[in-house]
């Protein structure tokens, strides 16, 4: 479902968007808000993350790359959230042709996101 990588990542044909190091719900937001260049009309909120998620119609780019360098810092209660909302934006795009949700995250964070991703 997601994708790791370590140091270098090679993306091609994408609207790639990268949230650096996040460590708390606001700088999470802002992060996706300017990664994936997120409408003014973005609430910074839970449910306006999902609708940007499952939109994408400022975007012409079929595919979708959003890389995160870390999130580490994130606590663990944002995170299931987060990853929650992220496996539904997948879903909802799996059979779409329009648009293709690749999420990237560093290998440092696998483990945590493993477990969380088990625990939803």
């Amino acid at each position: 479902m997601f994708k790791y990588y370590k140091k270098y990542l090679k993306i091609e044909k994408s609207f790639v968007g990268i949230i650096s190091k996040v460590d708390s719900e606001n700088e999470l937001f802002e992060g996706l808000a300017k990664a994936l260049d997120f409408p003014n009309y973005f609430g910074k909120n839970w449910n306006a993350v999902n609708d940007c998620l499952c939109d994408f119609s400022w975007i012409e780019d079929k595919n979708i790359a959003l890389v995160h360098t870390s999130i580490a810092d994130l606590e663990d209660e944002l995170l299931i959230i987060y990853i929650d909302i992220l496996i539904e934006a997948i879903n909802s795009w799996k059979d779409d042709s329009e648009h293709n949700l690749t999420i990237y995250f560093d290998t440092s964070d696998k483990n945590r996101i493993e477990r969380i991703r088990k625990a939803i």
